[in-house]
């Protein structure tokens, strides 16, 4: 076997890194290759199969690709890992600010993206661009979907006002005609009118989300909700999966006639097909609330990315 040799500083180490010279890593080199042009060339003869359909055969060809190859890149990772510089503290913490929603950054020491992550891919409550910091915190303390949905109830004063917040910063001609229909909303939830109030957020959460998928199989993604998360936010990015799962959660199955029973729980489905009295509520028309503001802001730097780039 080969040795490979690291210079650092000027100084020459010689571990033995013969995995990355190995017969494996050469044959997988390879591979690639030749499953990159069969790809391209099927998607040639193939002009039919849409990008996303093309997208997840691409993702399951590397998938086994890699699984055949895992001992020798385990191998190869293990013994770099040795020389590499550990990241500090202060890094990781920077790039964890990176990463979480704007409306989290200062809580970058006491948590990270991946809790975010987790409490997205389980609740129906936006951690996106709303609410504040402060509420945030509470709802990612809150170690139960119980306790959280009393937070809705607790803070709800605080979300509203959030809300509030975000609204008045989203100026673009974007998002003009949302921000007008949820101010209509929140007018309504502060006279008490909470199940006409959930009724225009619902409405504006419709609306935005046709507006920002791209087309119909995306947009049913989105709401039309499986056992696992589709797998377009699964390969997408961070931000985006933190504010698309808890639209695709609030969109859980509701088969009105097929008998199904309408849940307590806020659910866009049952809002709209729903007709009872319970699906309507204060903690819900909040839920809802905050659903509709996150995508407008959301929008709105959707917007705001684009003329920077015009």
């Amino acid at each position: 076997m080969n040795e490979f040799k690291l210079k650092f500083a000027g100084n020459s180490l010689t571990p033995q890194f013969t995995p990355l010279l190995s017969p494996e890593i050469h044959a997988l080199t390879g591979d690639i290759i030749r499953k990159n042009e069969s790809l391209i060339a099927f998607n040639a003869l193939n002009p039919v199969v849409n990008s996303s359909r093309m997208g997840a055969i691409a993702s399951e060809t590397f998938a086994q690709l890699f699984e055949q190859y895992r001992p020798p890149l385990q191998q190869i990772r293990e013994q770099i890992s040795e020389f590499l510089p550990k990241p500090s503290k202060q890094a990781f913490r920077g790039i964890n600010r990176i990463l979480l929603p704007p409306n989290l950054r200062p809580l970058y020491e006491e948590i990270t993206i991946q809790q975010v992550v987790n409490f997205v891919e389980t609740e129906g409550i936006p951690l996106y661009v709303v609410p504040s910091a402060s509420i945030a915190l509470r709802f990612l303390n809150a170690d139960t979907h119980a306790k959280r949905r009393k937070l809705l109830n607790a803070c709800s004063s605080q979300i509203v006002e959030d809300c509030e917040n975000v609204l008045s910063g989203c100026v673009s001609n974007s998002t003009t005609s949302h921000v007008f229909l949820v101010r209509d909303g929140i007018a309504a939830w502060k006279q008490g009118n909470y199940a006409s109030a959930q009724a225009v957020f619902t409405v504006s959460l419709d609306a935005l989300v046709t507006e920002l998928t791209p087309g119909k199989e995306q947009q049913q993604e989105i709401t039309r909700h499986k056992e696992s998360a589709p797998e377009s936010l699964k390969q997408g990015k961070i931000t985006t999966y933190c504010v698309w799962m808890p639209v695709y959660n609030a969109h859980s199955a509701f088969w009105k006639r097929r008998g199904n029973v309408v849940p307590r729980e806020y659910s866009r489905h049952a809002t709209v097909h729903g007709g009872v009295k319970w699906q309507f509520s204060k903690r819900n028309c909040i839920q809802s609330l905050m659903l509709a503001t996150s995508l407008i802001g959301y929008k709105e730097q959707q917007y705001a990315v684009q003329e920077k780039h015009t």
